[in-house]
């Protein structure tokens, strides 16, 4: 499974197929524990299966804090 963390701005590129970029990412990774800070703003979290042909079941906890 394919993880990342995109900004408002990062989302627009993905959405018309522009380059990848991102605040983070985890590439093909079964499981993973993920601290991320992130300033004032929207993200996106984004789960991707590294083949489309294939189904993938994703199981998350997420937790945000305010400091």
């Amino acid at each position: 499974m394919n993880f990342f963390i995109i900004s408002d701005s990062q989302f627009q590129q993905w959405s018309t197929g522009a380059t990848k970029a991102s605040l983070f990412q985890r590439q093909q990774t079964p499981t993973a524990k993920i601290r991320q800070l992130l300033g004032p703003g929207t993200y996106y979290i984004l789960f991707a299966s590294p083949d489309p042909n294939t189904p993938v079941t994703v199981a998350a906890e997420l937790y945000s804090k305010y400091d």
